[in-house]
């Protein structure tokens, strides 16, 4: 029988809202390095630093074995939403991201839909993507708290599915088609002056 190739473990360091400037930031890259290509065979490195950190750490890290990742990304590919980042934004330079952080459903307000379109929208970026889970019991001993509440899992199941997402926004999409082809069709009325 041959033997199972177990997949590589991930250290994945989500550096939060730390540090403060960029210095630190390439400080804490130049740490990281060595402990990355000790065992490049058994785990996979990435590091999450702040949007203002990414370029940065995006470049001490070319030519490396270690990742890199976006803390969070917005649900849609681009349109009008002030101070947020799409996963377009983000492809071909930074392949992992964080979505549904207990800390954003915590302080921010995100529910397990905003994190199911998050995930809904990664799969035509080719993200990777990793999400801080919970096991159920844990979920149950922890109801009082709104940042513990039962998300989607990597295959996008959950309470919304990030598939069932698609496919709802797909079925408005061509309901909406319909209409306006309906619409069209119709012969347009004239107005009929006003008898009184």
């Amino acid at each position: 029988m041959p033997a199972r190739v177990s997949p590589k473990a991930l250290l994945a360091a989500n550096w939060k809202m730390n540090p403060v400037n960029a210095g630190d930031a390439l400080d804490l890259v130049r740490g990281v390095l060595p402990a990355s290509t000790s065992h490049p065979d058994l785990v996979e490195v990435a590091i999450f630093p702040p949007y203002p950190w990414l370029l940065g750490v995006a470049e001490a890290i070319e030519g490396t074995n270690v990742k890199l990742g976006a803390q969070d990304y917005f649900w849609e590919i681009s349109g009008p939403y002030t101070g947020e980042v799409s996963p377009a934004m983000l492809r071909g330079w930074c392949p992992w991201v964080i979505i549904g952080h207990s800390e954003r459903r915590a302080y921010l307000g995100e529910t397990d839909d905003m994190v199911a379109r998050k995930t809904a929208v990664r799969a035509g970026v080719g993200h990777r993507f990793g999400q801080e889970r919970r096991t159920r019991a844990r979920v149950q001993d922890d109801e009082t708290d709104p940042a513990h509440s039962w998300g989607v899992d990597r295959r996008g199941r959950g309470p919304q599915s990030a598939r069932a997402l698609w496919r709802q926004r797909q079925r408005e999409e061509r309901r909406v088609l319909r209409r306006a082809a309906l619409l069209r069709r119709l012969p347009r009325r004239r107005s009929q002056p006003h008898r009184g």
